[in-house]
């Protein structure tokens, strides 16, 4: 690309550097490596920006093999990387090998971005509520239907091993409010080893300012806190904890009772875990 455009701006080059071949080839060269220079920024910076934008917290791998409708020889296997950050939405999907037969391929180039990018939007609770025989049309391919398929089985197999449960705490946000606030919790636990893996909240989780900005700054430690804890283990304390970079009831006290509706709704998802 670089020698294509300063190809281009030769008429250019030669206005500004009249006079022999072997005059003033300090300016030529400079002018040259500076078009160069530009052109290779314009085509291959955006490429790599785009290549570096999203860091999965975690990173999950699906497999799923099966014939391609009308494809003789072996059953081919899909292999599909998905990324997720603490809260289990999915920020990146790679995928690996297996997507589409051949003469699928070109369809599935054009049309599985778009595809690609509404399973971006979800979570992963989202993602394992999804029927692969009845796939919706914003996820589907016409005509081609068996890629689609395979691509939604390999992602939800990512997340085999996942059980999801869901509770809520509700507490009055202070001694002077009239009505009671309701926090939601999405707890994500690895059945082979009952950990927690991933932890969402939603609903009211505080009532405003200055204690949004103090629960959203500690948020992240929080779910670190949880994430990778047994639920044998969160569950032995009902009251919130005094996690390790601060202690919600002497540094953070004006937020407290946010932080207890977090833990008190983590705690009730977790109770339904062993039945």
């Amino acid at each position: 690309y670089g020698i294509a455009v300063a190809n281009l701006a030769s008429p250019i080059i030669d206005k500004y550097t009249v006079g022999l071949t072997n005059q003033y080839l300090k300016q030529r060269y400079a002018l040259l490596s500076g078009l160069m220079v530009l052109s290779i920024g314009l085509t291959v910076l955006p490429t790599l920006a785009s290549e570096v934008a999203v860091i999965p917290y975690a990173t999950y791998r699906g497999e799923y093999s099966s014939y391609f409708s009308n494809y003789d020889g072996e059953p081919t296997t899909l292999i599909v990387d998905v990324g997720v950050d603490r809260s289990f939405n999915i920020v990146k999907i790679d995928i690996i090998s297996g997507i589409s037969s051949p003469d699928y391929a070109q369809t599935w180039a054009n049309q599985g971005p778009s595809i690609i990018n509404t399973y971006l939007s979800m979570n992963v609770d989202e993602l394992l509520s999804l029927d692969y025989e009845i796939i919706p049309q914003n996820l589907n391919i016409t005509n081609a239907s068996i890629t689609p398929k395979r691509l939604l089985i390999g992602l939800q197999q990512a997340f085999k091993d996942v059980v999801v449960y869901k509770g809520s705490a509700q507490s009055y946000a202070c001694e002077e409010c009239y009505s009671e606030d309701i926090v939601d919790a999405t707890v994500y636990v690895d059945s082979a080893n009952d950990k927690v893996i991933g932890v969402h909240w939603s609903g009211t989780i505080t009532t405003g300012e200055p204690y949004s900005s103090i629960v959203q700054g500690q948020l992240e430690f929080i779910q670190d806190f949880y994430i990778g804890e047994t639920v044998s283990d969160i569950l032995t304390n009902f009251t919130p904890p005094t996690y390790p970079n601060f202690n919600p009831n002497v540094t953070d006290k004006t937020a407290t009772i946010s932080f207890n509706r977090l833990h008190q709704s983590l705690f009730n998802a977790l109770g339904a875990y062993y039945g």
